[in-house]
């Protein structure tokens, strides 16, 4: 591998004589700055794993050779953020404040003072050190040489710092700096370098060009000699760039004679940073076809008919070239400018490149009639565009390149006929892969995204208003929305859709530029801390102007949804547009905008699962497959989700404890139900299986239990489950607070309709919304200031069921009060009287009495900070709808207590007793009815009869207020005698007045006759 990796002490090789040139105009600025003389920075282009940086150590190498101290920053973008770190305020002061310390580290012999060195093992890097005693002092320095690679991963940095000049960030170091000599190296970015056309004037261009076929072969002749027939196809793999040939050359499997498709299909899988080496094409074709089309790849005469051109003569590829140059002059203007002119050069070298890639074998044939068909053609062209876009930098001359190889489509195959007719040829049977199938199988790998989209980049950006989203269609990758956000206004609008859509189970991933701020606040913070939100940083400013026009590309089509893109967007896209430059554009900034998307969203997803799944497993915890059922984990029937989410408050909540009093309640509600003290049914309080399957005669039942060792294991909730309580209850802070909670203490209310925030999400299984509810609840309940207070709602809970227990304790006085009346008249003790009861109202009165004193304990647990908070939650809830469901049974014993009557038979006893009296102490009774005795003898037969309530309802004794209506019928009994009481009574008064007059008439005749007989004793006297 130590081929392939740039090393310090090895020469950069000049594999042809445009290496070589490049070399010495580079070592040339090098001998100029060493005599004194002002020398422009050097900019260093060319593709990744072109051999840019083994240009830059050779070149770092021969600095030192030349008394040059040289300092090599591989990373900018970190030692940009050093500076920012650092209290001098000047970046150009700061370097050489940085400069000064490495040289006194040099003259010190401390290697690891050394930070800015190329990226060797530190024995190999003091050894280096150690050569270099002729730098006693650091006060002798006059010249440097400072090495910036890979700076176009670190524009963004720059532009962050420079702050004041937008258009050429890079101008303070190269004009402050003027003892140092500049050396930068840039990738391939096409037309889109992002240094101005003035300043990149100012800068003297080092183009690294890509090796040609031939030089390829050369080199697997060296290496793999039994490899030499995948010259042209590692070509195009590399499309020339040294540093991928030798690592493709060196990687190559031992077995590459036998497998080569297999190692051909294995390259399409890997992405090699801003592009693919290859696109899978040949999938679109049966199976069975794949082998064969890949051998058309591989240059293999064997191959799929339809993928290869074939003919029995050739011409060679510097025919073709010619050829090629004659047509593109024949057909175009190139008179009057330098532009045109130079156009005609720059097309040359490229029609060049191509054709040496096409043609096969040491003579590099070409099948004479290879570009008979107009679409093959074409195909040519646009391979000729692809290698100008990747390999020419931005110019006039380019852009009339460009434009005249789009101009000859449609043209340039009947063209070809004409120039090739009278060309002498090879007669040899030659078979190469068709340009089609290379241009579609091998992308270009630079490419300009100004040209997906006419609008520029200040009104895209002016009306971009949210994040371009890009889907997957893949569960997994899908499980998140990732969203590439170019300004600041895109990223608002998309913090805000974050935030006023609450989802746990929909992560969002924000991609940014690098030097862009955000504004958080306290609500972004909680989904950034846990998992539900990520904000990444991306540094490609081609990366971001593609977003932008791709976005107005979409917008520009009538895509319905110009915010969105997948894999069949992109293709019916790409399907619409002729230009071959756009659709390159598209297809392979797409393929990077694929490859930021994975390598941001699959850390981010793996973060997001491991925050909520349990331990030891990779599902989330609301879609275990135990959540899936209609039924809950501890019953066959289905049930209301609050009752659902109740039972989980058990299942996560703290151990049952036996020996505390509130671990009767559910035995006190269950003898409520038990007894119908409360009203069942659908409507009413039928929990009876609830509870029947959740407790045993020990404690929880066995499902519990097993439900408990799931997601509490050893008595301690699951960190999972810890992070996903801690994550619900601070979303639930940024909601309406008083809403949410009013949802979740109502029993008609259901997350699954949407109707609680926070967890109100759609297609989840169908026991993970009360799972939801309870966690939520758990953490709403718990914690030093409980958003829910359970103390508070007992303790209310207990008034009410105390004001219930008042109430009990009225009717019980009333219902005593009628019960003292029912006893035998005054006068004298007569009857069969029956005992009342209180049975049912005393069944209410101990319920309610235990259950008042069980929530007291329950209270008391749950005010002492033991974590009972969910128990107290999930008793108080039921609770709540126990006290409403029995207080109306309680209120409706009033109407019953107050019809309950013994009018009738007080007013019996009254009469009664009455006509007792009047026989008791009336003085005609002896003179009419013969003997007291007898007559109050018979009334009282007569009272047996009337309050004989034994036998009238057939029992002993009844209870009120349950028994009214056999006390009704007593009363209605009573009744009956009443007319015959009050007649006798009338009787008794009649007979008394009638003997009252016969005793007064008697009275005045014994008075009359007494004083007759006075008088008639006066007269016989005289």
């Amino acid at each position: 591998m130590d081929t392939r990796k740039a090393q310090l002490g090895r020469k950069w090789q000049a594999h042809t004589d445009h290496h070589g040139r490049e070399l010495a105009r580079a070592e040339e600025s090098f001998d100029a700055f060493k005599r004194g003389e002002t020398v422009d920075p050097l900019a260093i282009v060319g593709a990744f794993r072109s051999g840019k940086t083994q240009l830059i150590y050779h070149l770092f190498d021969r600095s030192w050779n030349q008394n040059i101290p040289a300092f090599y920053i591989g990373d900018p973008g970190a030692m940009l953020e050093e500076f920012e770190q650092d209290d001098i305020q000047q970046l150009d002061h700061w370097i050489e404040h940085r400069i000064d310390e490495q040289l006194d580290a040099y003259a010190e012999g401390d290697a690891d003072g050394i930070d800015w060195f190329p990226n060797i093992d530190s024995a190999s890097k003091q050894e280096f050190v150690d050569s270099r005693p002729e730098f006693d002092s650091s006060s002798e320095v006059e010249q440097t040489a400072l090495f910036f690679d890979e700076v176009e991963q670190s524009y963004r940095a720059f532009m962050r710092v420079m702050g004041q000049d937008d258009d050429n960030p890079l101008r303070k170091i190269n004009d402050s700096l003027q003892d140092s000599i500049k050396i930068w190296s840039f990738g391939m970015i096409s037309a889109f370098e992002f240094i101005g056309e003035a300043d990149w004037g100012r800068m003297k261009e080092i183009r690294i060009p890509p090796l040609s076929v031939e030089q390829v072969r050369y080199m697997l002749a060296d290496k793999r000699p039994e490899a030499t027939f995948l010259a042209n196809t590692i070509w195009w793999l590399a499309r020339g760039r040294t540093g991928l040939i030798i690592k493709l050359v060196d990687e190559l499997p031992s077995n590459i004679e036998t497998k080569p498709e297999e190692w051909l299909r294995e390259r399409a899988e890997a992405n090699f940073k801003d592009t693919r080496l290859i696109n899978s094409i040949w999938t679109s074709l049966d199976r069975k076809e794949w082998d064969k089309a890949l051998s058309a790849l591989l240059f293999n005469r064997e191959a799929l008919d339809t993928w290869v051109e074939q003919d029995d003569a050739a011409l060679t590829w510097k025919q073709c070239q010619e050829a090629t140059i004659n047509i593109v002059q024949n057909q175009g203007d190139f008179s009057g400018t330098d532009a045109w002119s130079d156009a005609i050069t720059l097309l040359d070298r490229n029609v060049a490149r191509v054709f040496q890639g096409l043609a096969v074998g040491d003579s590099g044939y070409f099948p004479r009639y290879g570009l008979a068909d107009e679409v093959e053609a074409d195909a040519l062209l646009d391979l000729i565009s692809n290698m100008i876009v990747s390999f020419e930098p931005s110019s006039p001359e380019r852009s009339v390149a460009l434009e005249t190889t789009d101009n000859l489509k449609g043209e340039f195959q009947t063209e070809w006929l004409k120039e090739i007719s009278n060309l002498e040829t090879i007669e040899e049977s030659i078979t190469t892969p068709k340009p089609s199938k290379i241009r579609d199988a091998f992308p270009p790998i630079a490419v300009n995204p100004d040209r997906v989209c006419n609008r520029s980049e200040t009104h895209l950006r002016e009306s971009m208003e949210r994040g371009l989203e890009l889907s997957f269609g893949s569960d997994h990758k899908d499980r998140a929305t990732i969203r590439f956000c170019p300004t600041k206004q895109t990223v608002s609008t998309e913090l805000k859709t974050v935030t006023n859509n609450p989802d746990l189970t929909s992560p969002t991933l924000l991609v940014l530029p690098e030097e862009m701020d955000v504004e958080t606040s306290s609500e972004i913070e909680t989904y950034l801390n846990h998992s539900l939100l990520t904000i990444e940083r991306h540094q490609s400013s081609r990366f971001w102007a593609f977003v932008l026009n791709l976005y107005g590309r979409l917008e520009q089509t009538g895509h319905f949804e110009p915010y969105y893109i997948d894999e069949k967007t992109k293709q019916d896209l790409v399907s619409d547009i002729e230009e071959r430059e756009v659709r390159n554009t598209i297809e392979t900034l797409y393929d990077q905008l694929n490859q930021v998307a994975i390598d941001t969203i699959d850390p981010f997803i793996e973060t997001y699962y491991d925050q909520y799944s349990l331990s030891n497993s990779n599902t989330l915890i609301w879609e275990e497959s135990r959540l899936s059922s209609a039924s809950p984990f501890w019953t066959n029937g289905r049930i209301a989700e609050p009752t659902v989410a109740l039972s989980y408050l058990l299942v996560i909540g703290p151990e049952y404890e036996t020996q505390r009093q509130y671990s009767e309640l559910h035995n006190y509600i269950e003898q409520g139900m038990a007894q119908k003290l409360v009203s069942g049914g659908q409507t009413g309080f039928g929990y009876k299986e609830y509870y029947d399957d959740l407790f045993a005669q020990s404690g929880y039942s066995q499902r519990v239990t097993e439900e408990r060792h799931h997601y509490v294991p050893g008595g301690k909730l699951d960190p999972g489950m810890r992070r996903l309580e801690d994550a619900l209850t601070s979303l639930a802070g940024h909601v309406d607070l008083n809403r949410l909670i009013k949802s979740l203490n109502n029993p008609d209310k259901d997350a699954k309709n949407g109707e609680i925030p926070v967890i109100g999400v759609n297609n989840l299984p169908e026991q993970a919304y009360p799972l939801l509810r309870a966690i939520l609840i758990r953490g709403l309940v718990t914690g030093s200031s409980p958003k829910i207070d359970v103390v508070q709602n007992l303790t209310k809970v207990v008034d009410d069921l105390e004001d219930n227990l008042t109430t009990i304790d009225g009717y019980l006085e009333s219902i005593e009060a009628k019960a003292n009346q029912l006893e035998s008249p005054d006068a004298v003790t007569v009857g069969e009287w029956i005992t009342v009861t209180t049975d049912r109202l005393d069944q209410y009165k101990n319920n309610l009495s235990r259950i008042v004193t069980a929530t007291e304990d329950l209270i008391k647990r749950c005010e002492v900070g033991s974590g009972s908070e969910p128990i107290g939650y999930h008793y108080w809830f039921f609770l709540n709808m126990y006290r409403s469901n029995i207080q109306d049974n309680i209120d409706d014993f009033k109407s019953d207590i107050d019809a309950t009557s013994i009018e009738h038979i007080n007013d019996a006893r009254n009469l009664f007793s009455e006509a007792y009296k009047q026989v008791e102490n009336s003085e005609s009774v002896p003179l009419h009815f013969g003997s007291r005795e007898v007559l109050l003898a018979e009334l009282e037969e007569f009272g047996d009869e009337i309050f004989d309530l034994k036998s009238t309802i057939a029992a002993p004794s009844l209870s009120l207020p349950e028994d009214r209506e056999d006390l009704h019928l007593l009363n209605d009994h009573a009744k009956g005698y009443i007319e015959e009481l009050q007649q006798l009574n009338d009787d008794l008064e009649t007979i008394e007045q009638q003997s009252e007059a016969v005793r007064e008439a008697l009275d005045e005749t014994k008075a009359e006759l007494r004083e007759l007989l006075t008088r008639k004793e006066m007269n016989i006297n005289e």
